[in-house]
């Protein structure tokens, strides 16, 4: 169930199956098996730190969420990282918002790697989410995955994508 002051969803376990999934699919995407530096953007709770820990990959992610106590970095804008990466948190911004963000990521990190991961918000989706206790999963959201994808793809130029079972999209990108 969402937490509605934090904005963050305390999987079940079968619900942390369908997390999980997604966590190994951006750390295989990403390669952080390779020693980089990494921003979570909206991290939330910290799995994919957590899960990259119990991996022991040598790449380093740092935790920045809105809400300040799950952050590890209050001006992220002033570190350099590798990679950047939104497990679906993107689409908490709006519009406007995404777009200021990926402009202050590209002005320090021209040659950082982003990688989204994104729920496809399908009929499928929600039903699973109503099944599993989470029926306030899509609560609190400015963003359309179709909206979130084109502020991507305008900004940024698509490395890989990867699919599952029409659940969530995870795709790693340049900037241009």
């Amino acid at each position: 169930m969402k937490n509605r002051k934090l904005y963050t969803t305390r999987p079940n376990v079968i619900s942390f199956l369908y997390f999980l999934t997604i966590y190994i699919s951006i750390i295989i995407l990403g390669r952080f098996n390779k020693k980089k530096k990494i921003l979570d953007f909206g991290a939330g709770l910290g799995y994919l730190k957590k899960i990259n820990l119990k991996l022991k990959n040598p790449s380093k992610i740092v935790n920045y969420d809105k809400i300040k106590y799950l952050s590890e970095v209050t001006k992220w804008e002033k570190v350099k990282f590798d990679t950047f990466v939104f497990c679906q948190s993107a689409y908490m911004l709006s519009k406007k918002e995404l777009n200021d963000v990926l402009k202050k990521m590209r002005k320090n990190n021209l040659k950082a790697e982003i990688i989204v991961a994104m729920s496809t918000q399908s009929f499928f989706n929600k039903l699973i989410s109503q099944l599993l206790g989470h029926g306030d999963a899509y609560s609190g959201l400015k963003l359309k995955p179709k909206d979130e994808e084109l502020v991507f793809f305008k900004k940024c130029k698509l490395i890989k994508k990867f699919n599952f079972l029409f659940l969530y999209k995870v795709y790693l990108f340049n900037f241009k």
